[in-house]
Order: C-alpha cells, then sequence, then structure tokens
C-alpha cells in the first residue's frame, strides 16, 4: 500500500545554466485503482503569487521524516501491523513527533550560512481511520502513567519546533486557498489518506539551518488493517547563494490516490517548468511518500 506524501525534484542541465525542478507529489495505495484527487500544479509563494518559476543562483533542499512506526519493527514488515507514534522531542504535550536536519550546498564554495532562504513549505500527510469515514477533528485517549489521558488532533494542524526556537508554533493548512485546497482531507473514500500544506517561508528564515522538528499529526496507534495507518511530514526550502549555478526551480504539488499490487508502475502529468534550451538535461526528482510496503508490488 502507498500513500499520500510529498515529492520533489532537482534538474541539472550539462550545459552554461543548469535547471532545477522540484516536484510534490501525494501517493496512496491498495488494490489497483488509480487516479489524480487533485491535479498537480505550480505552488506559489504568498508574497510572490504570480512568480510559478524560482530563476535563482541556488538550489532547493528537502527533509522529512515519519511519525508513526511499527511496534514490532523489521525492515521487511507491512505496516498492516501493530503502530505506534514516534516520539523523539522530550516534551510531554506532544504525542507524536520527528525530527530532520535542513542543510544547503556547498557547491562553488558556497557558505551555507550565507544562503538566502527564498521559499519554504511544509507538507503533512496521514490516515487515522479504518472505518468507513474520517473525521477531520477527533479525539485519542491513551493511558499515560497510570491515568487516562485525551488529546484532539486536526488534520490540519500540526506543530514546528525550529533550530532556534524553544517552543512549539502551530500551523495550520488554509482550506480557504485557491490553489489545490492545502490539500485533500477525504471521508469514506480513498482510504481516508489525507495530505495537508502550509507555507512557512518567514519561520524558516527565522530559524535557519538545523534540526527541525514536526509534532502531533492528526493519525493513530494500532492496527490499520490491509491498508495501515501512517503519518510523515516533509520541507521544501528554496534558496539563493551568488557562489552557486544558475537553477529554475518549481514547485508542483497536488493528490494522487494510487492502489499498489496490480497497479505496479503509474504517470502523471506534470507541465510548466522551464528547461535549458539546447544541450542535455539531467532532471534529479525527489518524492515524499506517505506510505508503501516492501510486499506489495509496485510500492
Amino acid at each position: 500500500m502507498r500513500k499520500q506524501y510529498t515529492t520533489k525534484k532537482q534538474a541539472f542541465n550539462s550545459t552554461s545554466r543548469l535547471v532545477l525542478f522540484a516536484l510534490l507529489v501525494l501517493i496512496c495505495a491498495f488494490n489497483g485503482y488509480s487516479q489524480v484527487t487533485v491535479p498537480f500544479a505550480p505552488r506559489t509563494s504568498t508574497a510572490t503569487p504570480s512568480k510559478t518559476v524560482y530563476t535563482v543562483k541556488g538550489d532547493f533542499s528537502m527533509i522529512g521524516n515519519t511519525n508513526l512506526t511499527l511496534a514490532s519493527y523489521g525492515i521487511n514488515t507491512n505496516n498492516n501491523n501493530d503502530m505506534i507514534y514516534v516520539d523523539v522531542d522530550n516534551d510531554t504535550n506532544t504525542w507524536n513527533s520527528s525530527s530532520s536536519t535542513l542543510t544547503f550546498s556547498t557547491e562553488n564554495g558556497a557558505i551555507p550560512d550565507c544562503s538566502n532562504i527564498i521559499y519554504a513549505g511544509l507538507y503533512w500527510t496521514g490516515r487515522a481511520s479504518n472505518s468507513g469515514s474520517s473525521a477531520d477533528i477527533f479525539t485519542v485517549t491513551k493511558n499515560i502513567g497510570g491515568t487516562n489521558v485525551t488529546k484532539t488532533f486536526d488534520k490540519r494542524k500540526v506543530s514546528i519546533k525550529g533550530p532556534t526556537s524553544g517552543t512549539y508554533t502551530n500551523v495550520t493548512a488554509n482550506t480557504t486557498s485557491l490553489v489545490n485546497k492545502n490539500i485533500y482531507f477525504p471521508s469514506g473514500t480513498e482510504g481516508n489518506m489525507y495530505s495537508a500544506y502550509a507555507e512557512i517561508t518567514d519561520y524558516v528564515k527565522a530559524n535557519g539551518l538545523g534540526e527541525y522538528f514536526v509534532a502531533d499529526i492528526a493519525t493513530v496507534e494500532g492496527n490499520g488493517g490491509n491498508t495501515g495507518y501512517y503519518g510523515g511530514w516533509g520541507m521544501v526550502v528554496v534558496y539563493e547563494n551568488s557562489q552557486m549555478k544558475w537553477r529554475d526551480v518549481t514547485i508542483f504539488d497536488g493528490h494522487a490516490y494510487v492502489q499498489g499490487s496490480t497497479t505496479v508502475n503509474y504517470t502523471f502529468d506534470v507541465s510548466g517548468f522551464n528547461t535549458a534550451q539546447s544541450g542535455d538535461i539531467n532532471l534529479k526528482l525527489g518524492v515524499m511518500a506517505g506510505e508503501g510496503d516492501v510486499g506489495v508490488s509496485g510500492d
């Protein structure tokens, strides 16, 4: 089974100009069915809503992690087993959390700390119900230290803590956005697998390079049946540095539901990005995927 998540891409051109292409993909899976629920389109910044291509001396970076893992981990074990929260931040207020370290390139002697952040977007995705429906806001009760404690989760909200921040900041996917509605929150269809997005450019500018934590993704522990439960996040950051080569960066996102086993190959179309007019174009693609199993063909 595969699920939603995010993806990204780098593209290099062997001529004097390099091309960079970033793609954000959300993938789901189970048994032989596929469709693009939210068409893949360029993601623009609130600061530059008309800009679909970032032409920069620079690059982009992608980080992310999972907030749910197998109770009995095995590299060949599918997630239709008991799943438990990952919680690494030593903060009793969060029930699931994971981290990843943001770094920039040192191409041509570039100093990462001297790079200028142009854009940053945060994506998160998960599955919180194995029944016919899945509410956007729900509660989970756990026994903590002998006491039953209840926590409210919201699919459209997560918390982030950057390297210079001592506490978490809440991040919300804006459902009134005209672009992909940030992004898709199904109930009773497509495995109840959702995908969310929020721009965090100002936050990343303020925090800079280093370790980022994302906490309280709306997912649940336990056995999620054949599809399984999952929850994870990804961040894409576009930056510039005068020492680096020219690149065009375009970020696409959307939501494609791809079921595994019989759908072992799947193609979706993207358009509207720049490449050099001549010479070889070498595309480097990165994909953030929300769920996949070693034992399922196509995952």
